[in-house]
Order: C-alpha cells, then sequence, then structure tokens
C-alpha cells in the first residue's frame, strides 16, 4: 500500500487540489461577496432613511383635513366673488343707464 502511495502521490495530490479547487468555485458562486453584501445593507440602510422620513398616518390625515377646509375656504370665497361681482356688473349697468 505504501509503495502504490509513494508510486503515484503526484495523482492524488493532483485529485485532491482539484476538488479542493472545485469546492471553492462551487462555494464562490453560491454565497455573496463581502462587498456585495455591504453594497446591499448600504441600500437597505438609505430606503430605512427614506421610509422613515415619510410622513405617518396621522399627518397625512391631518393634511387631507387641512386640504378640506381649504377646498371649503375657496368655495365660500367663490360664492363671495359671485356676489360681488353681480353687484358690480348691476352697478355698472345702473350706472351706464343713469348716464343716457
Amino acid at each position: 500500500m505504501m509503495q502504490w502511495f509513494l508510486g503515484e502521490w503526484k495523482f492524488i495530490f493532483f485529485i485532491l487540489n482539484f476538488l479542493i479547487g472545485a469546492g471553492l468555485w462551487a462555494l464562490s458562486k453560491t454565497y455573496a461577496k463581502k462587498e456585495e453584501v455591504n453594497h446591499i445593507v448600504k441600500k437597505v440602510s438609505a430606503l430605512e432613511i427614506a421610509f422613515e422620513a415619510q410622513p405617518n398616518k396621522n399627518e397625512i390625515h391631518n393634511i387631507e383635513l387641512q386640504i378640506k377646509e381649504i377646498k371649503g375656504e375657496f368655495h365660500g370665497v367663490k360664492k363671495l366673488l359671485a356676489r360681488v361681482s353681480n353687484q358690480l356688473d348691476m352697478l355698472v349697468e345702473n350706472e351706464l343707464k343713469g348716464s343716457k
């Protein structure tokens, strides 16, 4: 047995090196590299910061209420402007009729 091993040690060493190399190559294809993982961690951190900067549910609700309030105020101003416009038209018409 020892005689056979001493005669074939180069071939056995080559096969072992090949198997170890193939195993390392397979592991490098299976798992992500450290740089890639760090890059993804940085992206996730940036997304978390951006997500935290978004308004929460209560803030959105308050904004919606303020928009509805402003919409109501604009509606009231629209009615007031219509009345003022009508009165102005009547005054202009009265002035035009009176000057003849």
